[in-house]
């Protein structure tokens, strides 16, 4: 990772070294490019020189994990408890938005997650989308089983479900059913 400014603002540079297959660098911009929310990290841009690829992306601080590893020197906890459930909102919130867009980001950790704590309160934000997936989602009944337009006529229910097969990720990180190889699906049930 690099710094640069431009146009006034402080960006990072996210130095790729080409490989000739370029599909998943691609796969990580378009994510990226469709993003918005305060606690996931922002495209500003993509280009290509001189054989390698780079990713421009807003400038943080640093990250979650060097942040708990300096402020954990002394063997106490590195956040007062309401800091550290602020965090933990923050990295919710984030992840939300994701799953409710059909993103998997498949390597959330701390190291991960970037944080800005200059003036104040500590803002972190979800980074690094390279192994992340885009799922299709579908609208099943769970109920009787069946796919269905909008509304499952026999139960009033839309449920949203969509699977992943695949073990991607920092194995110490890796939630049990993507370690395991077990489908994941996630459901969304709304009243309509």
């Amino acid at each position: 990772m690099h710094e640069a400014t431009w146009l006034g603002c402080k960006l990072v540079v996210k130095v790729i070294k080409s490989t000739g297959d370029t599909t998943k660098l691609w796969e990580e911009i378009l994510i990226l490019s469709e993003l918005r929310h305060p606690h996931v990290v922002q495209l500003v841009g993509y280009c290509e020189a001189k054989g390698k690829s780079m990713i421009l992306m807003e400038r943080m601080c640093g990250d979650l994990r060097t942040l708990v590893d300096k402020k954990c020197r002394d063997g106490t906890p590195p956040f007062p408890q309401l800091v550290a459930v602020d965090i933990i909102s923050q990295v919710a919130a984030g992840m939300a938005y994701l799953h409710d867009r059909g993103v998997f980001h498949g390597d959330l950790k701390a190291s991960n997650v970037l944080v800005s704590h200059d003036c104040g309160p500590i803002e972190v934000k979800i980074s690094d989308f390279g192994v992340s997936q885009c799922l299709q989602l579908t609208r099943d009944c769970e109920t009787c089983l069946h796919k269905h337009g909008d509304v499952c006529p026999s139960c009033n229910l839309s449920v949203y479900t969509s699977a992943f097969y695949g073990k991607v990720g920092t194995t110490g990180w890796m939630a049990p059913e993507v370690l395991h190889h077990i489908q994941v699906s996630t459901c969304i049930k709304s009243n309509n």
